[in-house]
């Protein structure tokens, strides 16, 4: 860097720190990437089954068993265990065929990450034709809890089984496959709650989510023209070396990982810029703050001349 760069990075850090309004995120970065646009939240999260939810039995509410004397006949606890069996199965059926119409939409893919995003697609759909869960819920269903909360509660214990091994990079990765897995059932178990898409995502924003599925990276660039649609991606839980990192780093936008506080600090709309040489993601940048990275994008060559155009819109 030359010192005309250090001065205005020198600069741009006073302005944050006397009440330009700018609020200043930590992160960390895939690369040292900087870009500019407008968050948009893509919800994709689990369904956490409610307290009320996970009282039930055989379908009853306390005061219900309370009513009974505890004896729930044998009827009620048959038809409950039968259905929500059925209800789990169909949800697995279909989120197996979800994974497999992505498998096969990857054939789509751009050129520089189709192999990568057949290869962990089909890693994917192995891990969720494995059937190792199912004698958990089917377990836990015979006790009397419904499919949402069966399902809830056995993948919970093995994602944080996952999770607790934090040498092995394996086994964090496949904990957060294992999160998409379960939100997709979930899904598939509430057909009134549908997963949010980036079908209408505006160009040049910033995707904020707790995972990036690599359903959802398809959208990430237009296939025919390949023209970014996205500035950038930002995750609250996601691993810098996941299946979903590696393809968007592939495609060359920025990646950064910050923690839930901070996401819950972002709504859909508001200005940010990603900042990955100083490890910072800036909410409410004002005009000056905003020039004063498009500068350094200019002059580090971080980002193509469409997306300064894009950014330089955020400001008129």
């Amino acid at each position: 860097m030359t010192d005309k760069k250090q001065d205005n990075k020198s600069t741009l850090t006073d302005e944050f720190h006397s009440g330009h309004g700018a609020l200043v995120l930590d992160a960390k970065f895939a690369a040292p990437k900087v870009t500019i646009g407008e968050i948009f939240i893509l919800e994709n999260d689990r369904i956490e089954p409610t307290d009320e939810d996970k009282s039930r039995r055989y379908g009853l509410s306390v005061k219900d068993i309370e009513g009974l004397l505890g004896n729930i006949p044998d009827d009620v606890r048959h038809k409950h265990i039968k259905e929500q069996i059925e209800r789990y199965k169909d949800a697995r059926d279909r989120t197996i065929v979800t994974y497999e119409n992505h498998l096969a939409n990857a054939d789509n893919a751009l050129i520089e990450v189709r192999d990568i995003a057949k290869a962990s697609l089909e890693a994917e759909l192995m891990l969720v034709n494995e059937s190792s869960l199912d004698e958990k819920v089917f377990e836990m269903i015979k006790k009397g809890a419904s499919a949402e909360v069966a399902l809830d509660e056995a993948y919970e214990e093995k994602i944080q089984l996952f999770k607790s091994m934090v040498d092995n990079p394996y086994f964090q990765k496949t904990a957060i496959e294992l999160e998409q897995h379960r939100a997709i059932m979930q899904h598939h178990l509430h057909p009134d709650k549908s997963l949010s898409t980036l079908d209408n995502i505006k160009e040049g924003s910033i995707v904020v989510s707790s995972t990036f599925p690599l359903y959802a990276l398809s959208s990430f660039r237009d296939g025919g023209t390949g023209k970014t649609m996205v500035n950038g991606a930002i995750t609250d839980e996601g691993s810098l070396e996941s299946h979903g990192a590696i393809l968007i780093s592939a495609m060359g936008i920025p990646y950064a990982r910050t923690n839930v506080e901070a996401i819950s600090r972002m709504k859909n709309g508001d200005k940010a810029i990603m900042d990955g040489v100083n490890g910072h993601i800036i909410l409410h940048p004002n005009n000056s703050i905003i020039e004063g990275y498009e500068d350094l994008i200019k002059d580090q060559g971080y980002l193509s001349d469409v997306l300064l155009q894009k950014s330089a819109q955020l400001h008129q």
